[in-house]
């Protein structure tokens, strides 16, 4: 850029979703916490299927002739669906790692909530 036209510098981003601060989210209730385990299902579920059609492409792959050159385009597309497979395996590593954790806190969220209800039940409250 010119000199004086320097973009505005962009602080990091230190708050979560709902304003939790730190980078991570605030969940108010499970039922919150199940939707986003719902939707976060669901995009591990598409993700997977989209595994099968980069396989049904490869299988579905031919030479149109004999020749050089239609061998190349079969294998550079090969090795394009290869590394789109490889990413999209990444993508549905990471949803489950997610899924993973949110499933871990929605149980510690649950106990934590069984063991509050308990004690103000107790207390007479």
């Amino acid at each position: 850029m010119p000199d004086g036209n320097t973009p505005p510098t962009v602080p990091p981003i230190t708050m979560g979703g709902q304003g939790a601060p730190g980078g991570h989210f605030a969940i108010a209730s499970l039922e919150e916490l199940d939707g986003l385990i719902k939707k976060w299902t669901e995009l591990h579920d598409e993700i997977r299927a989209s595994q099968i059609a980069f396989d049904e492409a490869r299988r579905a792959l031919e030479k149109p002739a004999g020749d050089t050159a239609s061998a190349a385009q079969v294998a550079a597309t090969e090795a394009s669906l290869n590394k789109a497979a490889k990413h999209n395996d990444a993508m549905a590593e990471t949803a489950r790692a997610y899924l993973d954790n949110m499933r871990a806190a929605r149980k510690q969220y649950a106990n934590t909530e069984a063991g509050n209800s308990s004690a103000i039940t107790q207390s007479g409250a």
